[in-house]
Parts: C-alpha cells; sequence; structure tokens
C-alpha cells in the first residue's frame, strides 16, 4: 500500500515457516529518503524527503528542532495510529526545510495538525490548504502545505 491506501501490487501467497528480517537504519543521501520517526537527530541532506509517523506519534516544539532538510511529513495510513503535530511555528520549518521553505504534511481524518497564529490560511482545493508566513523584516516566505487523505 502506497501513502494514499492504493494497492501497489499483488499480495503474496500465504506460507508457514521461519522468517529472519534484517532492519537497519536509513542512510540520508542526496536523493529522496524515508525516514521513520524514532525521536533522534534527522537530516535529510538532499532530496525531497519524508519523516513517516507512526503508533500515534505526537511532535511537540522540541522535536521540530531535531530535523534538518526535511520536506515532507507523512502522518497517513490505516496502520500509523493518530499522530498529532502541536505548536508548529514559522521558525521550526524555516529551520526544518531546504532553501524552498517549503513543508508538506499529509495527514489522514484521524491525524490533528495545531498551527501557532502565525500562520495566514490560503485557498483549500483537493483536500490541500496552504498556510504561509512572510517575515516583516526580509523577503522570506514560508509555506506549509497540510494535506487531508481519506
Amino acid at each position: 500500500m502506497d501513502s494514499s491506501n492504493t494497492q501497489v501490487g499483488d499480495f503474496s501467497t500465504a506460507t508457514t515457516g521461519k522468517v529472519n528480517i534484517n532492519i537497519s537504519a536509513t542512510t540520508p543521501t542526496s536523493g529522496n529518503d524515508l525516514f521513520l520517526w524514532d525521536g533522534t537527530a534527522i537530516n535529510g541532506f538532499g532530496g525531497e524527503d519524508t519523516v513517516q509517523l507512526r503508533f500515534d506519534d505526537n511532535l511537540g516544539t522540541t522535536d521540530f528542532s531535531k530535523m534538518e532538510n526535511i520536506e515532507i511529513i507523512d502522518m497517513s495510513g490505516k496502520a500509523s495510529g493518530n499522530n498529532s503535530i502541536t505548536g508548529l511555528t514559522p521558525e521550526d520549518v524555516f529551520n526544518m526545510t531546504d532553501d524552498d521553505n517549503l513543508l508538506k504534511i499529509i495527514a489522514d481524518k484521524s491525524d490533528t495538525v495545531d498551527l501557532g497564529s502565525s500562520w495566514g490560511a490560503g485557498a483549500t482545493k483537493d483536500g490541500k490548504t496552504t498556510y504561509s508566513y512572510t517575515d516583516p523584516d526580509s523577503s522570506i516566505k514560508i509555506n506549509l502545505e497540510v494535506t487531508l487523505v481519506d
């Protein structure tokens, strides 16, 4: 299943026996990387990098400083639980994203995103709401795109 819960391949046939699974940390690359949030610092380097939340994760003010070069936070998925983001500020987005200053958040209806008062809500189209913040002392514009998926 992909992030929009669409089956992308055939189901495997049932089998019995011993299964060995080797799980290792994702090594960041200059390409697009996918990281599972475990509370430790993540630097995605180049590419469009995603942090996947699961198991009722709650990202709060101390967690955002642990992310660098991250462009997507994905809270969606049938098995991901009720995830939440609380107190996300424009400064957090500026510090965790690349030079484009765009963070995309993908959430299901069971997830919550609580933004601070600094954000200006833009239009909503096809389940996407864009929020923005422009620093009055500079030309920095920070965008946040929240997409609600079924």
